[in-house]
């Protein structure tokens, strides 16, 4: 589900649904290189994600001097509809650039 990318089992998602009509914000925690969400009310919602390193649950932008880069994230391309009774797939998540 994560392409280009090497996760190891140990790596904590965080994913992040934020709901356009609302702006409701929902996070997921998942390991490995799937994932699936349910109970998510009917709306529009963008994804992001990002790998915590150290399992906070907490985003790190990093920091210039001493330099320490930020986690790696991304952000899902289109928004993604929500309807109830439905399913979505093939939703992925792609961290470019994670060794």
């Amino acid at each position: 589900l994560f392409p280009y990318t090497t996760l190891f089992r140990s790596d904590l998602i965080v994913i992040n649904l934020y709901q356009k009509q609302t702006g409701k914000e929902t996070q997921q925690l998942v390991t490995g290189n799937s994932y699936k969400i349910e109970s998510l009310p009917a709306g529009t919602y963008i994804l992001s994600a990002y790998i915590d390193t150290n399992g906070d649950g907490v985003f790190y932008g990093g920091r210039s001097f001493p330099y320490k880069p930020s986690y790696r994230f991304t952000v899902f391309d289109e928004p993604v509809v929500i309807r109830p009774g439905w399913d979505n797939e093939n939703v992925n998540l792609t961290f470019y650039g994670y060794k």
